[in-house]
């Protein structure tokens, strides 16, 4: 829907430039005009850069990624293609709708590298990053899924698939879920608007939560400084 396309980035840059913060520019690469709105005009990181190629809008805030796409999308930078990515792979090959809809959303983060990216040059931020590990978050691997509205059985259809490094430890090993039957319970009603089923190891929970706590305050600290006061009240 070019009409529709054109409606939205017009009024984007002009929301942009009533603003006053940002500076528009224009910039051809490989035969794609790109419209970049930045701070100063030669800065890579900047507020906004979009384009328009085959019938797609591509918006990103970094010209380098912006080039960078097209250069992939040219042929010429095999390694930029996030398709390469196991992880990604992985993530998209289990999330294609009911009964192979295809979906209207798909979505994927890398949250160890965004935030690495994201922080650089926030020595406190580092810091906490540094703790990762120690707490067993660095094994988040990777997030994703998709959307799939108005198919012949569901309104939406959304799936969300987490990767971790195993074996599991620290909060990732707390996050003990489990599979079960997501068929309704007799008791729920037939004219329900919604139903949520969870499966969770609580005891699994627990006793990681527990050897989390102990490392940092000491042996049996859980026991003396959470669940007795749970057991208090």
């Amino acid at each position: 829907h070019e009409a529709n396309v054109l409606k939205l980035t017009d009024a984007l840059e002009k929301r942009i430039e009533l603003d006053g913060n940002l500076q528009k520019s224009t910039e051809v690469e490989r035969g794609t005009k790109l419209t970049v709105f930045a701070q100063e005009a030669d800065t890579r990181f900047t507020g906004l850069i979009h384009f328009q190629r085959e019938e797609m809008l591509v918006m990103t805030s970094n010209l380098d990624v912006a080039k960078q796409i097209l250069a992939a999308w040219d042929g010429d930078d095999e390694q930029a293609v996030l398709e390469q990515n196991d992880d990604f792979a992985d993530v998209m090959r289990h999330s294609k709708g009911p009964r192979e809809a295809v979906p209207q959303i798909r979505w994927f983060v890398d949250p160890i590298s965004f935030a690495k990216v994201a922080m650089r040059g926030n020595f406190g931020a580092q810091a906490g990053l540094a703790m990762l590990p120690v707490v067993g978050a660095d094994g988040l691997l990777a997030l994703g899924g998709s959307i799939t509205l108005a198919t012949e059985e569901y309104d939406s259809f959304v799936q969300t698939h987490v990767i971790t490094a195993e074996p599991r430890t620290g909060v990732l090993a707390a996050l003990a879920m489990k599979s079960g039957d997501p068929t309704p319970e007799k008791w729920v009603p037939h004219d329900a608007a919604s139903y949520t089923t969870l499966y969770w190891d609580f005891e699994r929970t627990e006793t990681e939560v527990s050897l989390l706590f102990d490392s940092f305050r000491g042996e049996d600290a859980f026991q003396r400084e959470v669940i007795s006061q749970i057991n208090k009240t």
